[in-house]
């Protein structure tokens, strides 16, 4: 532990995989209730607030 705060993003997706390849699928970035609870916030970090 540092002591000290740290930002990052959680992307959850579903990944489709064959021998010949593989693909994401409907990624989507989890982003915690109480930043998107915050109206304000998602506005102006340009989120639609969902």
């Amino acid at each position: 532990m540092t002591g000290d705060i740290r930002n990052c993003q959680v992307m959850v997706m579903l990944t489709y995989a064959t021998p010949g390849g593989h693909a994401f699928i409907d990624p989507r970035l989890y982003l915690p209730a109480a930043w998107t609870d915050d109206r304000a916030r998602c506005r102006e970090a340009g989120g639609d607030g969902r």
